[in-house]
This record gives C-alpha cells, structure tokens and sequence, in this order.
C-alpha cells in the first residue's frame, strides 16, 4: 500500500484541489468515523486498495494490509475504509 495517513484522531477540510470523487470520499470516511490526517495521502491510498484489487488481491487480504499500515484500525474501521475506497474509485470491480 502507499503510506499511512489515515487517523482516528481529526477531520481535515479536504483541500481545495480536491475532485468531487475525492470529496465524496472524505465524506464517506468522516460519515463512518474514519478521520485523516492529510485529505492528499488518504485520497491516494484508497486509489492503491484499487491497484491491489486489480491485481486480484482477496478483498480479505486489503483490509489485513489497510489494519496493519493503520495500527489504530480495528478489523471494522479497516473493512470501512476498504469498501468506501471500492465504491468510489473502483467501479471497474464491481459485480454486476
């Protein structure tokens, strides 16, 4: 995975930059409880869940990678983190 940036600290305003997907993803953590500490940082690793489910990478497995690069995650938080990262940047992998 990318780097751990994600918290269960506080919510940062996402950057001005920030696309509506980026945004809408923001609010999906921050709907959830999932804080960040760098919009940036969260918004790419989420887009590395996708590259690993590319690479056929059980949806199990990423959320043992998601908990263990976020010591603070428990099996639930990370499970959140990867479905929210799938429904907004992985639509190629959903089951029709």
């Amino acid at each position: 995975m990318i780097l751990s940036c994600l918290s269960t600290a506080t919510a940062i305003s996402p950057p001005a930059g920030a696309t509506p997907q980026d945004q809408a993803f923001l609010h999906r953590l921050d709907e959830v409880g999932i804080t960040y500490t760098s919009p940036y940082g969260t918004t790419m690793y989420a887009r590395g869940v996708c590259r690993e489910l590319d690479l056929n990478v059980p949806h199990s497995r990423v959320v043992e990678f998601v908990q263990r690069d976020n010591p603070a995650f428990d099996w639930d938080h990370a499970a959140d983190y990867v479905v929210i990262a799938y429904m907004t940047y992985c639509p190629w992998n959903k089951v029709a």
